[in-house]
């Protein structure tokens, strides 16, 4: 059978607007119809079985479409492009509900928390979280089982964009994966379907971003707080490293201190075990020294220690003055008489 011309389509079109009981299914109704809402030739149908009514709506029908035949291409567009208009509206508002009645029902809706916890999402499931829906209801499965007959009986298949988008954005991810790009590590399962390939769920959100391919916030949500943790760990990891620098630093400067403050202290212990041992001769001298004294004072001057009114200071000095360029005062022999007295009364008298 001979398909219609655009001609045929509009004249088809307009006679069915007018005679709208003549539109009946047909072998081209569905592709024809999906198209622009026409339909092929009625006249090669056998109608005789048909009412009466009916069979005289069909040769009116008839009849308007030969006196349409004699109209200009012109005038055809005329009267078929309101109609055309109104129809394509129609679909339009179709195609609106039956996104509505398809894909975006209640049940579409995924659980952003419970599929943000998975370890690895299916190439489909991603799909289906790009577009916000739940993978469970809303898949490739789906829409191919979506696609069918009934769809279009409804004259508007091609029309309806989620099913369109859906097989865009799975076959641009089917390729990266197939590419084995850089951004995406397969896990070992060439075997497997493509829509049930496993992937890390922080590549497909990197993938996507990469193709800037807009995804629910709540998906996002999970790269950023992954990205920013991450950065978070590099800030922490970078303070904790420069911390460690800075107390091996310290470290070190204490330890060469400590190493001074010994050396320090090793010198100074030597210094007072010297000082210490000289101490010890000057005073075993000055006993030595103050037991002449007192030997000298008392044999050579007749000095009674306890004698406080004894002029054998002045003596001393008198001797001392005549026979030594240094002169001293009586003062000074009574303080040491004094000490030489002291020693003597106390018992380290004897070396």
């Amino acid at each position: 059978m001979q398909l219609p011309t655009s001609r045929q389509r509009k004249i088809n079109t307009l006679a069915y607007e007018k005679f709208p009981k003549t539109k009946i299914e047909s072998p081209f109704f569905n592709k024809y119809n999906a198209i622009d809402n026409s339909k092929p030739d009625l006249s090669a149908f056998d109608v005789s079985k048909r009412s009466p009514e009916l069979k005289k709506e069909f040769e009116l029908a008839e009849i308007y479409k030969q006196e349409l035949e004699k109209l200009s291409d012109e005038e055809i567009e005329k009267l078929h492009t309101p109609i055309a208009q109104r129809h394509e509206e129609e679909k339009k508002k179709k195609v609106a509900q039956a996104e509505l009645e398809l894909f975006s029902f209640p049940n579409t809706v995924p659980d952003y928390d419970y599929w943000c916890k998975f370890d690895y999402w299916t190439v489909d499931e991603f799909i289906a979280l790009s577009f916000g829906k739940n993978p469970k209801i809303i898949n490739s499965s789906y829409l191919e089982k979506n696609s069918c007959s009934d769809m279009y009986r409804h004259g508007f298949i091609e029309a309806l964009k989620f099913p369109q988008e859906y097989r865009k954005r799975f076959d641009l991810l089917s390729r990266s994966i197939m590419s084995i790009s850089e951004n995406f590590k397969e896990l070992g399962e060439r075997a497997l379907p493509l829509e049930n390939r496993r992937m890390n769920p922080q590549n497909c959100i990197s993938w996507a971003l990469g193709k800037d391919i807009p995804l629910p916030k709540e998906i996002s949500a999970i790269y950023k707080n992954e990205k920013q943790t991450v950065e978070d760990s590099h800030k922490k990891w970078a303070q904790l490293k420069e911390d460690y620098e800075n107390l091996n630093a310290q470290t070190k400067t204490y330890s060469e201190n400590v190493t001074r403050l010994e050396s320090n202290n090793k010198e100074l212990s030597d210094k007072y075990e010297k000082l210490k041992a000289e101490k010890s001769l000057d005073i075993r001298e000055k006993r030595s020294l103050l037991k002449m004294i007192y030997g000298m004072a008392k044999v050579g001057y007749g000095w009674e220690p306890e004698f406080k009114k004894s002029k054998v200071a002045i003596e001393i000095m008198t001797d001392v003055n005549n026979s030594c360029k240094q002169k001293i005062s009586d003062d000074a022999v009574r303080k040491w008489l004094k000490e030489a007295k002291d020693l003597d009364d106390s018992a380290d008298f004897e070396d």
